[in-house]
């Protein structure tokens, strides 16, 4: 019987593991993604394609000389009450387009959800399903009625902000005294409150589709020294709610960490007038 030469042994199970490393780096944890199209009135579209990316990640140079970063491309349809599946294999998943006859997408850019490291693991279920707005055509949609760069002085007491056909937006800027020259680890606060409306949070992502509940007088923001979490940079929306019913949006920058006692920043809002919850510009 003719014996396999060591080196040729050694060399095959060699190559077999880098295969097995390669298909790990390569293919990605599994993925199981649930998504829903919906409406301004947040009712499900049915027959919408959904086009996305699955980035299956790189090969490393340790196994083969030339890494390469395969993806993947395919679209999906929603059901009859706009949900949608995604299955795969990678570590990012992005929706790049969606279309339906009637609709414009209110998705100006691709959206990614990561599975292993940056971006953060998105957790969907069938029960808590991505949402995406589209919105029909000629539906009358929020629009800009405020543009607004900002300066101020921390510790100086409110700031009042006119938001034109709205209301008059406070915010209140706190910042630890002794943090004059600090660059950073300091304490400081923003709250925010809106005069004739009341203020809710949005998240990262969230369709721009103003909740019907979990509204709240005054949102305080800021940070603490010591926390591992510091940051220096205020960078928020906020859904409102006016007096009358109407609903609009808030998008809030200011930055904490000069190393004096001055602030900077940017503020824009936006204002649909129709009473719709609708807060797309």
């Amino acid at each position: 019987m003719n014996r396999v030469p060591k080196y040729l042994l050694g060399g095959l199970l060699f190559i077999g593991g880098a295969y097995m490393v390669a298909d790990h780096f390569a293919a990605g944890p599994r993925i199981t993604f649930h998504g829903r199209v919906i409406d301004a009135d947040e009712k499900g579209i049915p027959g919408a394609t959904i086009e996305y990316e699955i980035q299956q990640g790189s090969i490393p140079s340790f196994v083969f000389p030339f890494a390469f970063n395969p993806r993947s491309r395919g679209s999906v349809e929603s059901d009859d009450d706009g949900n949608f599946r995604i299955k795969g294999r990678g570590y990012t998943l992005t929706v790049r387009e969606l279309r339906e006859q009637g609709f414009r997408s209110a998705q100006r850019n691709s959206v990614t959800f990561g599975y292993h490291g940056n971006p953060e693991p998105y957790r969907s279920s069938p029960d808590n399903p991505a949402l995406f707005l589209m919105k029909r055509d000629g539906d009358i949609g929020a629009r800009q009625v405020l543009d607004k760069t900002l300066s101020f002085r921390w510790n100086q007491g409110a700031v009042e902000i006119p938001v034109p056909e709205v209301g008059t937006l406070v915010i209140l800027p706190e910042r630890n005294h002794d943090a004059v020259n600090k660059i950073r680890d300091f304490d400081w606060q923003v709250s925010v409150s809106l005069r004739n409306g009341t203020l809710a949070p949005m998240s990262e992502g969230e369709p721009p589709i103003a909740p019907l509940g979990g509204y709240l007088p005054e949102i305080h923001t800021g940070g603490k020294s010591g926390d591992s979490s510091w940051w220096g940079t205020l960078r928020t929306n906020y859904f409102f709610r006016t007096a009358e019913g109407k609903y609009g949006r808030i998008h809030l920058n200011i930055y904490a960490d000069r190393p004096d006692l001055g602030a900077n920043g940017f503020i824009s809002a936006v204002y649909n007038e129709s009473g719709s919850r609708d807060v797309d510009k």
